[in-house]
């Protein structure tokens, strides 16, 4: 997976959170065709910790994809 296409999803988590894979695939290409494909990306990324996952990931609370959260250290 390239760091780029890491880029490109994690720009449009920043700029539109609380997205579906399918919503951040039709703001990258226009067709929720690609929501397989941009999926893994953000699964990569929730576990990099460049974003975060929310939902439960059915039909009625999709995993919705944020910002990472900044964590203070004590």
């Amino acid at each position: 997976m390239s760091e780029a296409a890491l880029v490109r999803v994690e720009d449009v988590v920043k700029g539109r959170p609380g997205l579906t894979a399918r919503q951040i695939a039709v703001t990258l290409s226009g067709t929720s065709g690609y929501g397989e494909q941009v999926r893994p990306v953000c699964d990569v990324l929730v576990a990099s910790a460049r974003i975060e996952k929310r939902g439960a990931g059915g039909p009625a609370d999709p995993y919705r994809y944020y910002p990472a959260r900044i964590r203070k250290h004590a």
